[in-house]
């Protein structure tokens, strides 16, 4: 089982949180903070925990299960829209510390859903109208992700994949769109394992008496 979080329900015309309660975590330097208030405007959701520690305070925010940032304060502000493909959950944990250095990997909250941010430049063809982002599970077919119309205004686009499910082959691809319909040439975007949940190292201890050593082998 993973961290306590707070869950939210990102699909268009409501939103609904609920609590997950799990057990607490167990490393000494941090704890999970408590008692989340979220205030929301729009696609924004300011999210405030109580300070439950003394002194100076370092607040490790993650949302569904990654790092996204460190604040001296206990708030922090996400944009929290839907995903590309269904609904979505999105989890957002914060980690209290009296410590400004913690090890972002040891402490990260483990077996939440995934996703993946696609990035992708516009293309400089006037002619094109839309980008078809397409994704193929496990070397299948592939099927329609997202749809972004060209503006030339912007530069850089990014589309957010729905959950992704643990130990599955991903590849993603973008096609231009022209003006009269017709579809580009696919260029490929990413492609990728996911591996949600690793597997636990596998080492043996063996203890010395004299010296009194600890030898750790892989």
């Amino acid at each position: 089982m993973g961290f306590g979080a707070k869950i939210f329900r990102c699909k268009p015309g409501f939103r609904r949180v609920r609590t997950l309660i799990v057990r607490p975590v167990s490393y000494p330097l941090y704890f999970e903070a408590k008692n989340y208030t979220l205030s929301r405007k729009g696609n924004s959701t300011n999210v405030t925990v109580s300070k439950d520690l003394a002194g100076g305070v370092f607040y490790y925010w993650y949302l569904d299960g990654e790092f996204v940032g460190q604040t001296s304060t206990p708030s922090k502000m996400f944009l929290l829209e839907g995903g590309a493909v269904g609904g979505d959950f999105r989890q957002v944990v914060c980690l209290e510390s009296n410590v400004g250095t913690l090890d972002l990997n040891a402490i990260a909250p483990v077996g939440y859903p995934a996703y993946r941010t696609l990035n992708f430049i516009r293309s400089l063809d006037p002619a094109i109208a839309e980008y078809l982002i397409e994704q193929q599970i496990n070397g299948g077919f592939w099927t329609a992700l997202a749809r972004v119309k060209d503006d030339p205004r912007r530069w850089a686009y990014s589309v957010r994949t729905g959950r992704l499910a643990d130990l599955t082959n991903y590849a993603w691809r973008i096609t231009p769109i022209g003006q009269d319909g017709n579809s580009g040439t696919p260029a490929a975007l990413a492609a990728e394992f996911i591996v949600r949940t690793p597997d636990a190292p596998d080492f043996s201890l063996t203890f010395n008496a004299s010296p009194r050593t600890v030898t750790v082998a892989a």
